[in-house]
């Protein structure tokens, strides 16, 4: 290995060092019982419905994605999955930018050009903001009906299903 490599190695491993000796000093200080006391006021089936409606979004992006690609070259929702997962943990780790992870995968293993993919992906965001919007609306209306009704805590949660 060249000078620059080793260099670079050994700022990482003293990095990392520092990093290890700081959360061994902070360890010793972390109360473990306030810990205890937030997992025992966890509510986990609200945490399990959390998880199924996020794989749930995933699923149904990927089947989407899936969709708009039939025109060009067909593909199936599970090809399409781990772009998604790769793709929105580049954005969380990178933010806003990790947004044109998910595109170029999808570009890279359909042999597609990364604008075409670019579009798709401008596409599925019209259609995020579409839903989005009816669901807002949604809810203002629901709420505006309960606030004309005295109403103040519905009784159905979905509040009324034909708006």
């Amino acid at each position: 290995m060249n000078k620059h490599r080793w260099l670079v190695m050994g700022a990482v491993l003293a990095l990392l060092v520092g990093l290890v000796y700081i959360q061994f000093r902070t360890l010793r200080t972390f109360q473990w019982s306030a810990l205890s006391a937030a997992f025992g006021s966890i509510r986990w089936p609200r945490i399990l419905l959390a998880i199924v409606l996020i794989y749930g979004a995933y699923i149904a992006r990927a089947f989407r994605w899936s969709v708009f690609l039939r025109t060009t070259k067909p593909a199936t929702p599970t090809e399409m999955m781990p772009a998604q997962f790769i793709g929105f943990t580049a954005v969380a780790l990178l933010g806003r930018l990790g947004e044109f992870v998910r595109p170029y995968l999808v570009a890279r293993r359909k042999q597609l050009k990364f604008t075409s993919q670019l579009g798709v992906y401008a596409v599925e965001r019209v259609f995020d903001e579409i839903f989005r919007c009816y669901s807002v609306r949604k809810h203002a209306n629901c709420r505006r009906r309960q606030r004309y009704a005295g109403v103040n805590k519905p009784k159905n949660r979905n509040c009324d299903k034909s708006s």
